[in-house]
């Protein structure tokens, strides 16, 4: 449908992939998805509406061996935080030696 050809063209810039990733391509449809349900749920999400039923709800694929914690495909990458920057206070300089 309509929200699935919108999903396939935004759902990269909306969640920046990484292609050079090769695992990551496993996971595409994943993200898709994810970008398909905020379009059909859209209503729900930013106008306090309800939620649509669909009939192609896609889930994932159950874990094989659910009580192993799955590595994350892409590791998270925190810029460092801000510092404070020292405000050094700035000395007027009179060439003319006007002051």
């Amino acid at each position: 449908g309509t929200a699935d050809n919108l999903s396939i063209c935004f759902w990269p810039t909306l969640m920046r992939p990484d292609f050079e990733n090769r695992e990551f391509l496993s996971t595409t449809k994943i993200h898709q998805s994810v970008v398909e349900t905020f379009i059909q749920q859209c209503q729900f999400f930013f106008y306090n509406g309800e939620i649509v039923e669909t009939g192609n709800t896609v889930a994932p694929p159950p874990p094989s061996n659910p009580g192993q914690l799955v590595e994350p495909m892409v590791p998270l990458q925190l810029p460092p935080p801000l510092q404070p920057q020292l405000i050094q206070p700035q000395l007027q300089t009179d060439p003319l030696g006007i002051i």
